[in-house]
């Protein structure tokens, strides 16, 4: 149910950065040569409309599905055939990150879960836990903050209780 309001705010933003931002897509269309062809461009693209009203065709753009035509990777051309060019090979990296991630994690997870106090585990939790981040603080790790991880057993009551800590702000436990 979320996820209307967050993909509407997502294509907001999106429109606000390609409008807003410092690049005229007409000059970056035509060129720095061709100044003559700027004024057509923009009419060609409804640049000459008001901001809302170039808001509210885009978002329709989008809902219906007119996706228009590609002014940067082939000139002129249907986004469709881009899309037609581009998806198996996308489709196929999705395939393969989805089963690696399948057929490594799952029996990862598994001897984790089976093994508490290995030290394979300890090491393998080191890396993976800065480089996914912690889900209950949004710290991401990945081009952000690398915290180094230490391991400590503690016995708890029912079984064998590994916690993980990292030195500066969040701690996991698993």
């Amino acid at each position: 149910m979320l996820a209307v309001p967050i993909l509407i705010f997502g294509l907001t933003i999106v429109f606000v950065f390609v409008r807003l931002g410092p690049i005229d897509p007409a000059r970056a269309i035509a060129g720095p040569q061709s100044s003559q062809s700027v004024p057509q461009i923009r009419e060609q693209l409804g640049l000459n409309e008001p901001l809302w009203q170039q808001y509210i065709d885009y978002m329709w753009n989008l809902l219906t599905f007119d996706l228009g035509q590609s002014w940067v990777i082939f000139r002129a051309g249907n986004v469709y055939d881009l899309i037609g060019i581009f998806a198996p090979r996308t489709i196929w990296l999705g395939f393969w990150s989805v089963l690696i991630a399948i057929f490594v994690g799952i029996p990862l997870g598994f001897y984790a879960g089976l093994n508490p106090n290995a030290h394979a585990v300890a090491r393998g939790v080191s890396v993976a836990v800065p480089l996914a981040g912690d889900p209950r603080t949004g710290v991401s790790g990945v081009g952000g903050r690398m915290d180094r991880c230490r391991r400590e057993l503690r016995p708890a009551p029912d079984r064998n209780h590994a916690k993980i800590t990292c030195y500066r702000t969040w701690s996991v436990t698993c």
